[in-house]
C-alpha cells in the first residue's frame, strides 16, 4: 500500500495548481486510515524535496455523501515571503536568493576579501548574515 501512496504522491505533484486526486473510502476509519498513510509518505517525500512536497496538500472531505481522502497541488511557494519592518515598509525576503548570496560570501571569506571589500560588492552585511557566515 506504501507503494501505491508515492506513486499517488507522485502524481499529485505533477498536478497544475488548483488540480485534485479524490480517493475514495469505504467509511470514516478508512479515510482516516488512508489520510495518516498519505501524511506519512508526503513527510517521507518533503525529506527528498522538500519544496515540491509543500505544494501538496492531503486532506479529508466528505463530499456526495462519501468520505474521500484530496491530494490538492496548491501555488505555495516557500522560498518566498515578505518582512514588515518598523516603519511598515514590506520588503520581499528569498531563503533561495539569501543562501546563494551566503555561499558567494563564504567563497570571498577563503579568499581572503576584507568585510570592506564584501559590502561593496553584495551590499551592508546584516547582524544576521555575518553570523551565519561567521564573522
Amino acid at each position: 500500500m506504501r507503494n501505491i501512496a508515492v506513486e499517488w504522491l507522485h502524481k499529485a505533484a505533477a498536478l497544475q495548481t488548483g488540480q485534485e486526486l479524490y480517493f475514495p473510502a469505504e467509511n470514516k476509519q478508512t479515510q482516516k486510515d488512508l489520510f495518516k498513510l498519505f501524511i506519512r509518505e508526503l513527510r517521507v517525500f518533503s525529506q527528498i524535496d522538500a519544496v515540491l512536497a509543500s505544494t501538496i496538500v492531503v486532506a479529508p472531505t466528505f463530499k456526495d455523501k462519501r468520505h474521500w481522502v484530496v491530494l490538492r497541488k496548491i501555488a505555495a511557494i516557500p522560498t518566498l515571503a515578505f518582512m514588515k519592518d518598523d516603519h511598515g515598509v514590506i520588503q520581499r525576503v528569498s531563503i533561495a536568493d539569501d543562501s546563494d548570496r551566503i555561499h558567494r560570501l563564504e567563497l570571498m571569506i577563503k579568499e581572503g576579501y576584507s568585510l570592506e571589500k564584501m559590502e561593496e560588492i553584495e551590499g551592508k552585511l546584516d547582524e544576521l548574515t555575518l553570523r551565519r557566515i561567521g564573522l
